[in-house]
């Protein structure tokens, strides 16, 4: 399975990269590929459960939002009386 996320920043272009899992996570790169320079740089590394199913950026560059799945559980769960 592959995430092809990406979003365009003040900066550049952020995107996530993500090496094939060795055990039950997966290891994702938080890159910016900066338009001025030209260069790639690692933002943050992440290890999550699953794979991301979403980036977004702030305005500012100064907020990174990524989705993702720390643990995977299976609890279950019953709602009464929903409105």
């Amino acid at each position: 399975m592959a995430f092809w996320n990406y979003v365009p920043g003040a900066r550049g272009l952020y995107y996530v990269a993500w090496q094939p899992p060795l055990r039950a996570s997966y290891t994702f790169d938080v890159c910016l590929f900066d338009l001025a320079t030209g260069k790639t740089r690692v933002v943050q590394s992440l290890r999550l459960a699953e794979p991301s199913p979403g980036l977004s950026v702030s305005p500012d560059g100064k907020t990174i939002i990524m989705a993702g799945v720390a643990e995977i559980t299976q609890d279950l769960m019953r709602i009464e009386n929903f409105r």
